[in-house]
This record gives structure tokens, sequence and C-alpha cells, in this order.
């Protein structure tokens, strides 16, 4: 529907016309991590990009942590954390969404410092952001791959 539509009278076309929100079918919502870092305050911050769908703040979603390094902490970890999206910067703005091919950083509330994956360094244990590279973040109703 265009902005002059009140001035016409609606015809065929506009029934087949969607709105740009509800274009998305393909709505997995996987997301690859690239990086980790961690903010102190807020927790880990994992950057990558969308590979399908979408995510957006308050949406729950599952991180994928499985690993099987030699030098991997003492303490085991799941395979699968849980949380919800708390915070999205996209483009060094923060916004409410993401969608395929979108690069981001996400803050997840209910994935800690202390549940992700450590390795041994020359002076004890630092973050296996090697670990956690390729891994997944998904939208919670999603099946794993």
């Amino acid at each position: 529907m265009s902005l002059f539509s009140r001035f016409r009278k609606p015809s065929s076309d506009d029934v087949n016309q969607r709105s740009w929100e509800s274009s998305t079918s393909d709505d997995q919502g996987l997301f690859v991590i690239t990086d980790v870092f961690v903010i102190t305050g807020r927790g880990p911050v994992f950057t990558g990009i969308m590979e399908s769908g979408s995510l957006g703040v308050g949406d729950a979603v599952i991180v994928d942590i499985t690993h099987d390094s030699p030098d991997a902490s003492p303490k085991p970890s799941p395979a699968e954390l849980h949380g919800t999206i708390s915070a999205i910067e996209s483009r060094h703005r923060r916004t409410q969404s993401i969608q395929k091919g979108d690069e981001a950083g996400l803050i997840i509330r209910g994935v800690n410092v202390d549940d992700l994956p450590y390795t041994r360094n020359g002076s004890g244990f630092a973050l296996d952001t090697k670990a956690l590279n390729k891994r997944m973040i998904r939208k919670a109703n999603t099946p794993a791959r």
C-alpha cells in the first residue's frame, strides 16, 4: 500500500503486497560465532554473522559450545548453554534485530564467562576463542544441525 493510497481506489496489487517485517519466511535464526570477548560487568560478547533467519532482543537462544580441545579447562562445560539475547550491536549501532548476512555482536543473558571453555596458557587459563570459532547460536525452537 502506498503513501497516497487513500486518494485512489484499492487494486488487486494491494492485496498481493506483504509488509516488509513479515517477509522472512526462513526464520531458523542461525548465527555463526567468529570471536568472543568479555566486557567487564556485561559478560561475554559473541561476534559473528547471521547464516539464516533472524534474531532479536528477547529471543531465547542456545549456544553450542561443544569442544574437544586437549588443553580444555579442568571443569567440564555443558554442550549447550541456554540464554536470552539482551543486546545486539551491528554496524557500530545498537539494534533490536539482525537478519541473514548481518555481522553483529550479541550479549546473551544467562551465559556467563565461567560457562565457556578455557585453555591452558603460560600463566594459567584463558578463554578458548578457537574452540568457539565456527560454533552456532540458534533460536531455542530451532533443531540442531
